[in-house]
């Protein structure tokens, strides 16, 4: 006990746990009576402000602290634990409790920063539940045959602990391609374990990482029980990515079965052909954003079963396209015209003879829009003049604001050394400030393909500079000269 200048007595409440043991920069934390006011110092700048209990904090920096709390008499909390030394005070004669919404925002501050909760999860116990529901919320799992500790060790935490079970919101496993059919093992029995445990799962992705990996090889126990997770009513975002061959339709459409599936990323699968005996239901799910890198008749199945689909809520869409599926792409993108905000359409390559005859959604929502194109040096200034007819109007729409070309340029260091010089006027008409009055930013991404071409980018881009003289006087014009990643997520 001390006294204060009014002779009031306070107890001074000091928290020890093991990561806040350092004096230096101390943090302090007041609850004065009757305005119920919080006054505290941040660690790095120094300054102090009094803020409302109800404000929004800033973010605290809660790893290397002493957390000291000093009360009236009449306000000390009950969220003691053996690592806190109380001074001169009984912990069972405490009556009041530290404002929980005060610790939700401090816990809530930090949910990005794993570690940074662990720390708080051993404060006490008022912060131990905020820190759990942060740290189990998004699982990211290294899954591993030959090295199953990380997933054996989940299911031990998630059996030993079942409160932790509704906390987890997303799901992602990253797999390995040498999961084959030999029959289950330890590892993929802790996988299925936990993919049971976790019923209240809104996000899904699994992740093969390797292009040989094929879904019809993995073991057919795994197989039901990830497409059985992917049936839950629950699951709102889905990804499948780098899952090779399928051999039946009907797993396919398993995986997409949740009724209520906004988002789904779909990267390098492959399905077999469909036939005329084959009488697979799909799911109609209202898709908000679809993300797919396919190829061939995947890429049309695909497109076909999204267009008999509800697509009037779709707000973001990028797909591969290629010549021989424009006809499906252009009944994809006439489908999903309605409020599409977003779109980003990336072609392989782009042949020299190819004649355009894809048109952009008339859309007065789209507001986003990027072409992806690899090509040739020798092919550089038809890939320009291709893509400033696609974006002549009316085949597009006015009402863009930003727009994104990326082109990865092909061939081999010989190539670069007898580089053309671009051509930017046809794409400079194109995008003038009559048809695009709402254009803000122009960003042009070139990929060299490696290292090394410093010297022919700078030319490419200096010619772009002044070819697009107009775009850089009305401040939109960017540039750089890493090909933007686009793959998939959910």
């Amino acid at each position: 006990m001390e006294d204060n200048e009014g002779g009031e007595k306070k107890t001074r409440l000091t928290c020890l746990p093991a990561p806040f043991v350092r004096r230096k920069g101390r943090e302090e934390v007041a609850l004065e009576r009757p305005a119920q006011r919080i006054k505290y110092t941040r660690l790095k700048s120094g300054t102090s402000r009094d803020l409302d209990g109800r404000a929004q904090l800033d973010r605290w920096t809660l790893q290397n602290l002493r957390l000291e709390l000093v009360y009236s008499r009449g306000l000390l909390p009950q969220i003691l634990l053996p690592t806190c030394r109380v001074r001169n005070m009984n912990p069972a004669s405490l009556v009041s409790r530290f404002p929980q919404e005060l610790i939700d925002m401090v816990v809530s501050s930090n949910k990005t920063e794993t570690a940074t909760l662990r720390s708080c999860a051993l404060v006490c116990r008022a912060f131990l539940r905020s820190s759990q529901t942060h740290i189990f919320s998004h699982i990211d799992l290294n899954w591993i045959p030959s090295e199953s500790n990380s997933c054996q060790r989940l299911q031990q935490i998630l059996q030993e602990s079942p409160h932790l079970r509704p906390y987890a919101q997303s799901l992602k496993v990253v797999g390995d391609a040498s999961v084959t059919a030999d029959g289950p093992g330890p590892s993929v029995s802790s996988l299925i374990a936990v993919l049971s445990m976790l019923y209240g799962l809104t996000s899904f992705t699994l992740d093969a990482r390797d292009r040989d990996f094929q879904w019809m090889d993995m073991v057919k126990e795994l197989r039901m029980a990830i497409c059985g997770l992917c049936q839950r009513s629950s699951l709102v975002k889905l990804g499948l990515l780098h899952l090779g061959k399928f051999a039946h339709l009907d797993e396919f459409a398993s995986l997409v079965a949740s009724p209520q599936l906004s988002e789904i990323a779909l990267e390098y699968i492959e399905l077999p052909p469909v036939t005329g005996a084959d009488t697979v239901a799909y799911s109609k799910p209202p898709l908000t954003k679809g993300v797919f890198h396919l190829e061939g008749s995947t890429l049309r199945d695909v497109i076909r079963w999204l267009v008999e689909s509800d697509l009037s809520h779709l707000r973001t869409l990028l797909t591969f396209w290629a010549p021989e599926i424009t006809c499906d792409v252009q009944q994809l993108l006439n489908s999903s015209s309605g409020n599409l905000k977003e779109m980003r359409l990336i072609m392989n390559h782009l042949p020299l003879s190819y004649t355009l005859n894809l048109a952009l959604p008339h859309s007065t929502t789209l507001c986003d829009m990027g072409l992806g194109v690899a090509t040739t040096i020798q092919d550089l200034n038809t890939v320009i003049a291709w893509m400033a007819e696609l974006l002549q109007p009316p085949q597009c729409p006015s009402s863009l604001t930003e727009i994104v070309l990326n082109i990865g340029l092909i061939g081999g260091m010989d190539a670069f050394f007898s580089l053309p010089r671009a051509e930017w006027t046809p794409l400079a008409r194109t995008l003038s400030a009559e048809q695009f009055p709402l254009l803000r930013t122009f960003k042009l991404i070139i990929d060299p393909g490696g290292p090394g071409f410093d010297d022919q980018m700078k030319v490419i881009i200096d010619d772009a500079k002044m070819g697009l003289g107009e775009l850089a006087v009305r401040g939109a014009f960017k540039y750089g000269t890493k090909f933007i990643d686009t793959r998939a997520s959910v």
